[in-house]
Order: structure tokens, then sequence, then C-alpha cells
């Protein structure tokens, strides 16, 4: 059974996941009009390179931010049987992956996707405050034929009041090992992949066979 301070830890690991992938799902809320612009800039990028993984080409790098406010993570944790304990939370992830690194995952039958480190900075509200908070994200992937089997998210390196840095260490490690959130973000992450940018793990593997390229 997860407690109130579960509950609250559960729904930042939420929104760290949320922030990682903002690029690969559109905005479930409203955002500001410069999100919105980077989060389809990233989002064109990296379909392009999901889409053609044999074309040459640069790393991608980008920067997305997010803002989840209260009362759309109380709807999150209401559905869970779990409660927030803080307030608005605004993150941006500055992204910059090798090209190589996310080709090898989509044009192999199995395999783990290990990104590098990616620095993260949010605002938190907690009672009536907002609090800096920097941390970086590793996040792993499992893909098996092209889909996303599971998800981690690798936080690492949280510079924080002590109360916050205990609530997103504990968030992450919670939701590495029981997974809270995970049907949610492989679902969004597969619905991204398949439906937004048309990757199809069968047209990846006849490239591969047809050009006698394996990277």
């Amino acid at each position: 059974m997860y407690t109130r301070t579960g509950g609250g830890m559960s729904a930042f690991s939420f929104i760290l996941a949320g922030l990682f992938l903002s690029a690969a799902a559109p905005a479930a809320h409203a955002q500001q009009g410069a999100d919105l612009e980077r989060i389809a800039r990233c989002s064109r990028d990296l379909c392009d390179i999901l889409r053609t993984p044999f074309k040459d080409g640069g790393p991608l790098q980008c920067e997305v931010g997010k803002t989840l406010y209260k009362e759309q993570i109380d709807k999150a944790m209401r559905a869970r049987k779990l409660m927030w304990p803080l307030g608005d939370a605004r993150c941006t992830v500055k992204l910059d992956i090798d090209r190589a690194i996310l080709t090898r995952a989509m044009t192999q039958d199995r395999h783990t996707l290990k990104l590098p480190k990616q620095p993260a900075d949010c605002d938190v509200e907690y009672k009536g405050t907002h609090y800096p908070v920097t941390l970086s994200l590793a996040p792993e992937f499992e893909f098996r034929n092209g889909r996303a089997t599971s998800v981690r998210l690798g936080v690492q390196d949280i510079e924080a009041t002590v109360v916050l840095k205990a609530l997103i260490w504990s968030a992450a490690r919670l939701e590495d090992n029981i997974g809270v959130f995970q049907e949610d973000f492989v679902s969004g992450l597969n619905s991204y992949i398949q439906s937004t940018c048309k990757a199809r793990p069968a047209v990846r593997r006849q490239a591969r066979a047809e050009s006698g390229w394996v990277r």
C-alpha cells in the first residue's frame, strides 16, 4: 500500500518521465507557445531519426520544457488513489544524444537503449514557495521488435533542498522498482513511435537486410 508520502514520490516520477518524453508525445495540457515550438521541433528531429535510421545525420540536440499544474497532477494521482503533497512543477531538459545511439536501438530486434546523462532544471512549489531543483536523467529503455517494453528514469546528481531531494530520490527509486506509471510511459512512447512517427520495425529490418549495413 502506498502512503501519502509514497503517492507524492510517485507523482514526481510522473513529472520527470513526462518531462523527458515531452518530445515524444503531443502536449496533453496547455503549454506556453515557446514550449510548444521547442517540443514540436524536437519531435520532428526525433521522428526523422526513427524513420530513417540508415541516413547520416547529427545528434538529437534540443531543449524541451513542460509545466504541470497541481490540479493536473492531482487528477493523475486520484486515478491511482495517491496524493500529491506539492504544488505546480515546471521542468526543462536539454537533450544531446548521438544519432547512432538511437539508430542502433531502432534497427535491432532486441536492444537496451542507455542514454547518456541529460541535465534538467526544475522549479517546484512547496507550501507556497518556489524552489529550484537541478538533476540529470540517464534513462534506459528496453526495446523488442521496435516496441518499448520498459523504461527506467535513471535520476542522478540531484541538487535541491533536503526535503525535495529526499522526495525526488525516493520517487525515482519507487518508480524504477515498482513502476506505478510504467504502463503509461511505455504506451505513450510506443504510440509516438508507431502512430506519430510511423516508424515500423518491419521496414527497419527490411532496410537493414537490403543495405547489408549493421551499425
